[in-house]
């Protein structure tokens, strides 16, 4: 965990002189994302400000966290969230294996009180809680996934199963410590917005995106940094 600022990752954005104007287009995007989601378009607008906390990261890893990444390359940061999204649904994918036979059987039970309910209760506790808990180890490495995106700009990076499973163990701490403080920030920047009459969840969402972008900026610091190490040790 050493070398991790969690206090940085929630004000360097402020630092910005046009933190403002940046705040408010990303709001923009993000209406337009829930407006339009109803017709499947707005999903672009959710991959767009993905893609723009994985800038974030990027510019961090590299030393400059201000000023903040313009909205102006909003092709590139559309397809870096789609590659994000790809690498997470497929990571998930042992996950959804093992729910399926969940959903099947809870679709036959259909109210029956006999064998199937019994089966049923049995592969819920059988496949429903390996589910589960697979599913919480994805959201642990989600930081890492979100790294090898914005370092290699490759899904393929983000598969890398050794490659991330050794990031993961190298920055065990660190990886736990992130996502458990951007589930909490989540929470509460969420909570804040819904309180401040619903607007302000737009505004809390897209500040989240900058403490999510310099945290997994932090980490690629850390992660170069061991790797240089591993480079210039003695063999």
């Amino acid at each position: 965990m050493a070398g991790l600022d969690i206090g940085r990752a929630y004000t360097f954005g402020f630092e910005d002189g046009e933190w403002i104007v940046k705040l408010l287009l990303g709001v923009l995007i993000l209406l337009f994302g829930f407006v339009f989601s109803i017709v499947l378009v707005g999903v672009v607008a959710f991959f767009i400000l993905t893609g723009y906390s994985i800038a974030v990261a990027r510019n961090v890893a590299e030393g400059r966290d201000v000023p903040l990444p313009r909205w102006e390359q909003m092709g590139a940061m559309l397809v870096d969230g789609v590659r994000f999204a790809l690498a997470v649904f497929v990571w998930s994918l042992p996950a959804l294996f093992l729910l399926l036979p969940v959903l099947v059987l809870s679709l036959l039970v259909s109210g029956d009180e006999g064998a199937l309910a019994v089966v049923l209760a049995i592969a819920m506790v059988c496949l429903g809680l390996p589910a589960l808990l697979y599913s919480l180890f994805v959201a642990l490495l989600t930081p890492v996934l979100m790294w090898q995106i914005a370092a290699e700009r490759r899904v393929a990076a983000a598969l890398n199963v050794g490659q991330v499973l050794r990031i993961f163990k190298a920055h065990l701490g660190t990886v736990v410590l992130i996502a458990v403080v951007l589930w909490i920030t989540n929470v509460v920047a969420s909570l804040v917005g819904l309180l401040l009459c619903g607007v302000g969840f737009l505004v809390t969402s897209v500040w989240y995106l900058w403490v999510e972008g310099h945290l997994v900026g932090q980490l690629g610091r850390l992660t170069r940094a061991g790797s240089t190490l591993e480079e210039v040790a003695p063999a």
